[in-house]
């Protein structure tokens, strides 16, 4: 089983089209909101050929309970992608634990 994680990225994850490109079986898992409450973003995916999942926990373990893989996770996300500064590293870590 493989777990792929993909950063740096923007807000977008463009990239992540690319990586899929080049490994059509990867099933991308991104957040709960787009997943669930926002489903024209899974539509979208889906349209261009993307298998989709959700990184909330009881999706996730579903996911794995089922042995799909491999699996893509692009960690971070709007907070880490709009606290740039030029010349610096930073990082967004909520109060909460979860994949570091």
């Amino acid at each position: 089983r493989r777990l792929y994680c993909y950063h740096p990225h923007g807000i977008l994850s463009v990239g992540v089209l690319l990586f899929i490109g080049e490994h059509p079986e990867v099933k991308v898992v991104g957040g709960p909101f787009l997943y669930h409450f926002a489903p024209i973003f899974r539509i979208a995916f889906e349209l261009l050929g993307c298998k989709i999942g959700s990184v909330a926990p009881a999706d996730l373990h579903k996911i794995m309970k089922r042995g799909e893989s491999p699996l893509l996770i692009v960690p971070g996300g709007f907070h880490e992608a709009t606290i740039t500064r030029r010349g610096s590293e930073r990082v967004f870590l909520a109060k909460r634990k979860g994949f570091v």
